[in-house]
């Protein structure tokens, strides 16, 4: 074989193999998760915390229900608050097949924006309390610039 098709097998190779190990990585939420697989993605939980657990000292902090996270809160502290980055780590934090429902800003510039996905809906049991009334799937992102915080959060929120 021609050194130069060795060449482009072994790097057709590495790239499929780069490829497949970036796919298993980013394929994981938190929202949903067990609790116990939610240190995979933000890494070990800090000892103290207001909700159910934090991580990364306090940046992100979650809520449970059902033993599975159904709230995630990211603390901005002393990053500067970019819609686009928020949008970016709630997306990150979210089910991979979400879809964009609606949106709304409040009067202090808060965005909310309403999102389903099928995959979570399979998740928390139908009937639960985790809905908040909502329909199964049903999940809310609110960006808040004034408040420092970008929240995930099951159901659909105002």
């Amino acid at each position: 074989m021609p050194v130069m098709k060795k060449m482009k097998k072994l790097l057709t190779t590495v790239l499929l193999s780069v490829t497949s190990t970036v796919a298993a990585v980013s394929t994981a939420a938190v929202l949903g998760s067990p609790v116990a697989d939610v240190p995979r993605e933000l890494g070990p939980a800090d000892n103290k915390c207001h909700l159910t657990a934090c991580y990364q000292g306090g940046k992100y902090a979650i809520g449970t229900a059902e033993s599975k996270a159904s709230m995630v809160y990211f603390y901005w502290r002393h990053e500067n608050f970019s819609l686009a980055r928020s949008r970016s780590i709630a997306l990150r934090l979210a089910p991979r097949d979400a879809k964009l429902v609606s949106n709304k800003t409040n009067d202090n510039g808060t965005l909310f924006e309403v999102y389903k996905s099928r995959q979570l809906a399979t998740v928390f049991q139908v009937k639960s309390e985790a809905w908040r009334g909502s329909p199964a799937g049903t999940f809310t992102v609110m960006h808040s610039p004034g408040g420092g915080k970008t929240i995930v959060a099951l159901g659909e929120s105002e």
